[in-house]
């Protein structure tokens, strides 16, 4: 898997002796089972059910991983973790100012000292300058048709994209069809406000690139990644 690959890249080069990880916002395990075969003790937290029992029916046989139901904002354990990753975009979920410094408190308290917090976030100036767009996603098989309509508001004075699902699923031998609707929140950050909390939360940025690709951000860049280290206690 290449995104595990990317993450082993990062803990070899910013936490060489890195042994135990905490994933908050670890959703259906893919990237802690993948770091955990890769030699990785890993603990999984995520505030979905679903995911989780999704996670746990994996085959997790002769690997050091573990998965719990929890809020990253409140997630307290006596385990202190060398590396700390919070990925598939959980910071951009935080959208106030508090619920981002308790989930950096979080972070903080359980990483070990000089350990690492890998996370990433919907960037700024990509938000602003390419806009998310209305998008329309049809998929089927023999007896149903879902449709998947996404459609984003920008709120600029919160920083926040408000995106609203609406999905159609249609029976294809009855011809009855059920709508479902949800809002998803993402809160886009720019770089030196992160800076900023971090370094009021006890970290120091280390490394800050486009995900995966490790260039430097611009504003075509929706996916960032930032490596920060803990410096001292929060």
């Amino acid at each position: 898997n290449a995104e595990v690959e990317y993450l082993s890249q990062l803990l070899r080069t910013h936490s060489p002796n890195a042994k135990s990880i905490l994933e908050l916002g670890c959703g259906t395990g893919l990237h802690a089972i993948g770091l955990a075969k890769d030699g990785f003790k890993v603990y999984g937290v995520d505030l979905s059910e679903w995911m989780l029992n999704k996670a746990k029916s994996r085959d997790l046989q002769n690997l050091d991983v573990q998965f719990q139901l929890g809020d990253v904002r409140y997630f307290s354990s006596p385990q202190k973790f060398d590396a700390i990753l919070s990925l598939f975009h959980v910071v951009s979920y935080q959208n106030t100012n508090q619920d981002l410094k308790d989930t950096l408190r979080v972070a903080n308290n359980q990483l070990v000292s000089g350990g690492v917090f890998i996370f990433d976030f919907w960037y700024g100036p990509c938000v602003l300058t390419e806009r998310p767009e209305n998008r329309t996603k049809t998929i089927e098989n023999s007896k149903i048709t879902v449709n998947r309509q996404a459609t984003p508001t920008i709120r600029y004075n919160e920083n926040i994209v408000e995106v609203k699902y609406t999905v159609n699923v249609k029976d294809k031998q009855t011809g009855h069809s059920e709508n479902l609707s949800e809002v998803h929140k993402m809160r886009y950050f720019f770089y030196p406000e992160l800076v900023e909390f971090l370094e009021t939360c006890g970290f120091s940025v280390l490394d800050f690139h486009e995900w995966m690709t490790k260039k430097a951000p611009s504003e075509k860049t929706w996916g960032v990644t930032i490596v920060a280290k803990k410096v001292r206690e929060y």
